[in-house]
């Protein structure tokens, strides 16, 4: 299988998707064999791309939001200090056993 960029990708898709939505079972078959011998897709992924319908040109999805700003960021962690809070990252693990690298919790000692 030779490698092809995520634009020949995506134009395939286009090329081959009409086709492949109104074919027949057998011809679908067809096309999906080929299709996942070129892009290297798995069958499922190749099936969920070739039946999406196209997007409308002003369809275009919303842009990620944005991450804290530099004064944002500030503002947290000051408001953190003055406060006397934890730092956020052990409180990932909250509730949960802890590792075993960490101290064993204190009602587990004999």
């Amino acid at each position: 299988m030779a490698r092809i960029s995520a634009d020949a990708r995506r134009e395939l898709v286009q090329a081959i998707g009409e086709r492949y939505r109104s074919g027949s079972r057998a011809e679908k078959l067809l096309i999906l064999d080929e299709f996942v011998a070129v892009t290297g897709y798995h069958r499922k992924h190749s099936i969920r791309l070739l039946r999406a319908r196209p997007r409308s040109p002003g369809s275009a999805r919303r842009p990620r939001l944005r991450g804290w700003s530099s004064a944002q960021h500030r503002v947290i962690v000051d408001d953190h200090d003055k406060h006397d809070v934890p730092p956020l990252a052990p409180l990932r693990n909250a509730g949960r056993h802890p590792s075993p690298r960490s101290e064993p919790c204190q009602h587990l000692r004999a």
